[in-house]
C-alpha cells in the first residue's frame, strides 16, 4: 500500500509595464509519503518541508524583439520505492535496495532566451540557454554481498552541473517559396556516477540538430525534406577500462502528399536512419518506406477509407541508441516486416 499527501502554501507578485513583465513566486510544500510493501520491509513514514522559489523577467526590447530571464529553485520529492529497504530480490544474482536515509534532490535552474521575429515576413529567430545545478544527486551504487550477489543501492552523492545552449530559425524563403525550420542544440553535463562501490565523475557532451524544408502552400501538394543529427560523447576517469563512450545517429527523410479533388489523398514517407561513429563496432543503416491512399465519402468526408503499405522495403530491425547516467544503451526490436492494412474511420 502506498500513500502520498501534500499541502502547499505559495505567494506570488506580478508587475506588467510597457517595457517589461516580472513575476516572483515563493512557497513551501509539506510532503508526506508512507506505506508498506509486499517485500515485508518495515513501514515507511516520512514528512518533509520543501521550499521553492521562481523568478521570471521578460523585457520588450523593441517591436518584435524580447529578452527573457528566469530562475527556479525546488526540491524533487522522494518516492516510496526509493525509501523502502528492499525493492526487488526476484533475481538470484542481484538485489535492488532503497535507502531510508535518502535526501531529496535540490535543483537550481537559471535560463534565458532572446527572440526576434518579423510579423510581415513571417520569420523568427531565437537564441537561448540554461544552467542547472543539482545537489544531493541520487545514483545507484553497486557492490557484492557475502553470497556474491550484485547489490544495487540508492545513495546521495555530489552535485550535478549542466549547461545548454540552443538556437533556431523558421521563416519563408522567397526563391523558391519554401518554408525553412532550423534548430541546433549543444549541452555539457558533469555528474557523479557510482562504479564498483566508488563514486567518480562523468563529463558528457550532447549535440543535436534538425533541418526541415517544406513548401509554404499545402492546399494540394505537401512536400517536406527532413535531416536530423543526434550525438553524444561521455568521458570517464582514465583508470576505467573504456574512458570514453560516444554515439552518432543521423537520419534523412522526406514526405510527399497530394490531394486530388478534395476527396482523394495520396501520401508517401521515406526515412533512412544511420548509426555510426559509436562505441559499438558495427555501423547500421535502416531505411523505412510507407505509402497510404485515402478516399473520403459522404458529406464533408465523414467516412474515410484508407489502404496503406508499411515497411515496404521489408526491414527487420529497428534500433534506438541513447546515453544516460553513465550508460550507453542500444535497444533493438524486430519489425513486423512488409504488410498492407485496410482501415475505415467515421467522424460523428
Amino acid at each position: 500500500m502506498r500513500q502520498y499527501n501534500q499541502q502547499a502554501f505559495e505567494l506570488s507578485w506580478r508587475r506588467k509595464t510597457k517595457g517589461y513583465q516580472s513575476e516572483l513566486t515563493a512557497g513551501v510544500r509539506r510532503s508526506w509519503v508512507g506505506g508498506t510493501t509486499d517485500t515485508g520491509s518495515p513501514a515507511i513514514n516520512q514528512t518533509l518541508y520543501l521550499p521553492s522559489a521562481n523568478l521570471r523577467l521578460r523585457f520588450n526590447l523593441s517591436e518584435g524583439q524580447t529578452l527573457l530571464f528566469g530562475y527556479n529553485w525546488n526540491f524533487v520529492e522522494l518516492q516510496l520505492q526509493q525509501l523502502q529497504p528492499l525493492i526487488d530480490n526476484e533475481d538470484p544474482l542481484s538485489v535492488q535496495v532503497g535507502n531510508t536515509q535518502l535526501l531529496p534532490e535540490q535543483q537550481h535552474r537559471s535560463y534565458w532566451r532572446w527572440d526576434r521575429y518579423n510579423k510581415t515576413k513571417f520569420t523568427n529567430f531565437y537564441l537561448g540557454g540554461q544552467f542547472i545545478a543539482l545537489f544531493n544527486t541520487i545514483v545507484r551504487a553497486q557492490s557484492l554481498d557475502a553470497q556474491l550477489r550484485s547489490v544495487f543501492r540508492l545513495i546521495n552523492v555530489g552535485p550535478t552541473y549542466e549547461a545548454l545552449v540552443n538556437a533556431g530559425y523558421n521563416g519563408l524563403l522567397q526563391r523558391p517559396k519554401l518554408k525553412l525550420d532550423l534548430s541546433v542544440e549543444g549541452a555539457w553535463e558533469q555528474r557523479p556516477i557510482a562504479v564498483d562501490a566508488a563514486t567518480t565523475q562523468q563529463t558528457q557532451w550532447r549535440y543535436n540538430g534538425q533541418v526541415v524544408l517544406s513548401n509554404s502552400t499545402k492546399k494540394i501538394v505537401d512536400l517536406a525534406l527532413v535531416v536530423r543529427v543526434q550525438g553524444s560523447i561521455a568521458y570517464y576517469p582514465v583508470e576505467l577500462e573504456q574512458p570514453a563512450l560516444e554515439y552518432l545517429n543521423h537520419s534523412y527523410g522526406g514526405r510527399f502528399r497530394v490531394t486530388i479533388a478534395k476527396h482523394w489523398n495520396i501520401q508517401t514517407q521515406f526515412s533512412a536512419y544511420a548509426y555510426s561513429r559509436s562505441t559499438f563496432a558495427q555501423t547500421l543503416r535502416v531505411p523505412l518506406w510507407s505509402v497510404e491512399l485515402k478516399r473520403g465519402f459522404l458529406k464533408d468526408g465523414a467516412l474515410e477509407v484508407s489502404l496503406s503499405g508499411e515497411n515496404l522495403l521489408n526491414e527487420s530491425l529497428q534500433i534506438r541508441r541513447f546515453q544516460t547516467n553513465g550508460l550507453l544503451t542500444e535497444q533493438r526490436s524486430l519489425l513486423l516486416g512488409r504488410f498492407l492494412m485496410l482501415a475505415a474511420r467515421y467522424k460523428f
